[in-house]
């Protein structure tokens, strides 16, 4: 019995190497948008262990350095979070000009 993960099943190739450079662009960009979610992730609980320290912090100056660098992982959120809105409306152009069952190879 294994733990954790399971293997997902091997990919099928599409038998046209032109549509399958074609698909394995769009799964690059998904793999993309799932680093880029994992970061926000991050950044967001560090946000908030930054505004726990910032409640906690003894002196004025540093709160303000915690909250700045708050502030400055809130602008890499809304960055990447645009980031991903852009890389999915690539996908949605790729995915456009792929008929369904090529998609299937997915």
């Amino acid at each position: 019995m294994t733990w954790g993960r399971r293997r997902q099943p091997a990919r099928v190739p599409h038998p046209d190497p032109a549509r399958e450079l074609e698909l394995q662009r769009i799964r690059d960009l998904r793999d993309g948008i799932a680093r880029r979610t994992a970061l926000i992730g991050q950044y967001q609980d560090e946000i908030g262990r930054l505004h726990k320290a910032a409640r906690q912090a003894a002196y004025e100056i540093d709160r303000k350095a915690y909250l700045n660098e708050a502030t400055v992982l809130h602008d890499r959120i809304t960055a990447a979070e645009e980031g991903i809105g852009k890389v999915n409306e690539q996908i949605a152009a790729l995915q456009g000009e792929i008929s369904p069952d090529d998609l299937a190879y997915l």
